[in-house]
């Protein structure tokens, strides 16, 4: 079974996260009950670089893990600016796949029950536009539920 979830996460001077999703496709009775099993962290604050391309470039990473023993799947990442929620950045499917590291080798953007990884991002903007002052992340992530162990039986 699969539930979509989207979590928003903010990348600035201070880190906070907050947490949304849509209740009616979540797996349990009611929204008090729901909570992303993802956990995004940034590593540092992104220091803005001139490229050999005269774009300004955003460079930083995200460390994410998963917090369930369900599989999360990223499907779309997009990096906003928190103050006017504009889209900077999006990435998914193989895009995506190719930015994330899973940590034990695994190759992909679904993170196993327990699992962790390091997203990089990239956000570019045009020489003259104005930094944001402050990031934020829309991630889309389907959640898988963990096959149900068999129950021992008494033979």
């Amino acid at each position: 079974m699969q539930s979509k979830v989207a979590y928003l996460g903010f990348l600035g001077g201070i880190v906070a996260g907050l947490v949304t999703f849509d209740a009616a496709k979540a797996q349990t009775a009611s929204a008090e009950d729901v909570v992303s099993p993802l956990v995004a962290t940034p590593i540092a604050s992104p220091n803005p670089v001139l490229g050999s391309d005269d774009r300004t470039h955003l460079a930083y990473e995200i460390v994410l893990v998963n917090m369930s023993s369900d599989t999360v799947a990223l499907k779309k990442v997009e990096a906003l600016d928190a103050e006017s929620g504009a889209v900077l950045g999006t990435l998914e499917g193989d895009a995506l796949a190719r930015m994330v590291r899973l940590n034990g080798g695994a190759k992909g953007a679904e993170l196993a029950g327990g699992g962790s990884g390091i997203l990089f991002l990239d956000v570019t903007l045009a020489k003259e536009a104005s930094i944001p002052r402050a990031l934020k992340h829309r991630f889309d992530i389907d959640v898988t539920k963990a096959a149900a162990a068999a129950a021992p039986t008494g033979d």
